[in-house]
């Protein structure tokens, strides 16, 4: 019964498929980046304090990717806001001074986007649409899971070695005249 469709010979070759197959699913992944998008509502969004509002964003994207906030770190979030087609900002604004100074501030934090209008009026209702957008980025599990595979497949290769053939018969034939060669000179 044959287990594998291909004819892999040794270990090596098999390290080299896998090593492919693992960074081919990588590049896709870096190349195939989806793009979320998310129109906020005004039942979806609520009075935080001072000019901010928080609205709950209902970004879910599928392994590998995942969307990164601010919360991740400084200015890690793609986020973009939009008031009526016009991008808002500044990005990445402390909440603090979202709410002391709004005027199309915003954060976005976890799933939660504090932000406010560009005016600082309420966006629930002031007649405007909001849409949030960004570009979900690759898990930092996945690049980790492909160099741990990787360094699997180099230390499989590098041990698993060839199987030893035994030398053709015309090698052992003149291994074994040279053992007699010194007996019939000397001769014994």
């Amino acid at each position: 019964m044959k287990l594998w469709p291909l004819p892999l010979r040794g270990t090596r070759a098999f390290g080299f498929v896998g090593f492919a197959i693992a960074h081919a699913t990588l590049l896709v992944g870096y190349l195939a980046a989806p793009q979320v998008l998310a129109g906020l509502s005004p039942s979806q969004i609520a009075w935080d304090a001072g000019s901010a509002y928080i609205a709950v964003l209902p970004f879910e994207v599928a392994f590998p990717y995942v969307v990164r906030t601010d919360q991740d770190g400084r200015s890690s979030s793609a986020l973009e806001l939009f008031e009526n087609g016009k991008r808002l900002g500044p990005a990445h604004s402390g909440h603090a001074e979202i709410r002391e100074r709004g005027h199309g501030r915003y954060s976005h934090w976890g799933n939660a986007l504090w932000f406010a209008a560009s005016d600082s009026s309420d966006p629930r209702i002031n007649g405007r649409s909001y849409t949030a957008i960004t570009t979900a980025s690759v898990s930092p599990v996945l690049p980790l899971a492909v160099a741990v595979a990787d360094l699997l497949l180099l230390i499989a290769g590098s041990s698993a070695a060839d199987p030893v053939r035994s030398p053709p018969a015309a090698f052992s034939s003149v291994s074994r005249r040279r053992r007699l060669w010194p007996a019939a000179c000397s001769g014994a």
